[in-house]
């Protein structure tokens, strides 16, 4: 029984196997394509694609985005391809020559500044890739498109200007709206296309505010909530509610990053799912006022109430915090960052600035998707994920583990992110010293210690650290590419062990004065 109707839904993640780690190798059933692979649905397509037991598969998985591979997303086996699908070239000559694929997962998208400007663009961004692909792939099978619940809202230019607005719960027979929606542009561009090749299929999926990871992504409203928590957490400040009353008190609905990954996969491989638009939400709903306490609750920081009055804004809030920002990063060792790269503030305000929205599930559960996700449980994960966005080229091993390391290896740097207090710790050369962290009056609740090339750190399980995962990143200086390899190896075996999500090492090779990262 697949793991979107037995009722485990994401148990295949949890085991973290992926289908090449298996002493035999195994004949690849499908080969996917994700287009946006560095977004936040095309970040968990590419970590759940590769499991061993995820429908369709075995699978092979190539991930096109615009930049350079991220750190934060090499450590999922894919074959990741740097290409701007907005240059038809580009595509061409990067995409034409895939000739396996099998399936293809669109998510990307770009924001122009009218929405005419926007179906342009985004159209011209499809066609190119289905000009790449349908006439080179002989064994071409399906094409999932993610679009959005703007579908039955409209664009963010035309909000609110409506004279008859769509009633909520909105369902996929509701009529388009009259107005330019570049998601309408694309799902006829999509049909149109398909239809010129036989036994090619298609689907629509249709989340509404995504919960995920992906510090790459134009609509990344828990990194955005993240970045504004800490800022607070920082400076001393209330959590304040920056929204409508109607956000506060009002039911939502969202779409987990990873269950909407499956629900497209689900739809890639079902016959039962073909030739469809769907919603896809968690299942369940939720209020803000109930999420802002738990967000408040991660970072430290006292929970502020909606105020009565004329509305506040993230972007009126966090206009003259860049320079504190910059402050966090040099304090903490973070990655270097710029505010208006991880904090949304238009969205957030966009999110937070709205009436009910709400999607049936229904066609979906018809069609014989029964997966959901519990919304209150999926915003506390992403949060963690984004608190344990690793710094690039290190390891990280959860708690109460460690690793003899060779007496040639030497340990040059250790980090530690601790989520109850957002602080890194930095200690160079640290050979025979145990560095502790821990909250007021109870040091032995968290220890770090590296002696005699023995690393980890143990984590006992009193007061409220006892439901926090920090992460360990360690610095390596070592002999040879071969010792390299041997200790990667190693430390990947200990952090599958016990669950860790990756391992990433910053090798440096004494024989040459360079840094690689794997």
């Amino acid at each position: 029984m697949s793991w979107w109707r037995s009722g485990a839904v994401g148990a295949a993640k949890k085991q973290k196997k992926f289908a090449e780690d298996e002493a035999v190798p195994r004949k690849y059933e499908s080969v996917a394509l994700i287009i946006g692979v560095t977004g936040l649905v095309g970040n968990s397509l590419a970590e759940i694609l590769p499991l061993s037991d995820t429908p369709g598969g075995p699978w092979k998985v190539y991930g096109v985005a615009r930049r350079p591979r991220p750190s934060w997303n090499d450590d999922y086996p894919i074959n990741y391809i740097q290409c701007d699908v907005l240059d038809g070239e580009d595509t061409q000559a990067k995409l034409s020559t895939l000739t396996d694929i099998t399936h293809v997962f669109y998510g990307t998208w770009t924001n122009r500044p009218t929405e005419a400007e926007n179906c342009e663009a985004n159209g011209r961004m499809l066609q190119n890739v289905l000009d790449a692909l349908i006439p080179n792939c002989p064994n071409l099978k399906h094409i999932c498109l993610q679009t959005g619940r703007k579908h039955y809202i409209g664009p963010f230019e035309a909000f609110g200007k409506f004279e008859t607005q769509l009633e909520t719960p909105y369902s996929e027979d509701m009529p388009r709206l009259n107005y330019i929606n570049f998601y309408y542009t694309l799902e006829d561009i999509l049909c149109k296309e398909v239809g010129k090749k036989e036994g090619l299929t298609w689907s629509v999926h249709r989340p509404g505010t995504i919960f995920g990871f992906s510090p790459y992504s134009m609509m990344n409203l828990v990194g955005t909530l993240c970045a504004y928590a800490a800022i607070c957490k920082h400076e001393g400040m209330v959590l304040r509610f920056p929204g409508r009353k109607e956000a506060w008190d009002g039911y939502f609905d969202c779409s987990d990053a990873d269950l909407i990954a499956e629900h497209q996969i689900w739809a890639a491989v079902d016959p039962h799912a073909k030739n469809e638009a769907f919603n896809v939400n968690n299942g369940d709903v939720f209020k803000w006022k109930h999420l802002w306490k738990v967000l408040a609750e991660e970072f430290g920081v006292v929970c502020g109430e909606y105020e009565e009055g004329q509305r506040l804004t993230f972007e009126e809030l966090m206009k003259d915090k860049g320079g504190v920002w910059d402050e966090m990063v040099r304090e903490n060792g973070l990655t270097t960052t710029k505010l208006e790269d991880v904090g949304l503030w238009w969205f957030a305000d966009v999110a937070m600035g709205n009436k009910c929205f709400l999607d049936t599930m229904n066609k979906s559960k018809e069609h014989g998707f029964l997966g959901f996700r519990n919304s209150k449980k999926s915003f506390i994960s992403w949060i963690h994920k984004v608190k344990a966005l690793p710094f690039q080229g290190y390891c990280q091993i959860y708690p109460s583990t460690c690793c003899n390391l060779p007496s040639t290896v030497y340990l040059t740097h250790l980090f530690l992110l601790d989520f109850g207090a957002a602080r890194c710790f930095f200690a160079p050369r640290i050979h025979g010293v145990s560095l502790i962290n821990g909250a007021p009056n109870s040091r032995n609740e968290r220890e770090v210690y590296a002696s005699n090339n023995r690393v980890g750190y143990s984590f006992s399980s009193h007061g409220r650290g006892s439901s926090l995962k920090p992460y360990l990143f360690l610095c390596l200086s070592l002999a040879s590419e071969s010792q390299f390899e041997a200790i990667r190896e190693k430390l990947r075996l200990a952090a599958w062990v016990l669950g860790a999500p990756s391992v990433r090492l910053m090798r440096h090779m004494k024989a040459a004065s360079r840094n690689s990262v794997d």
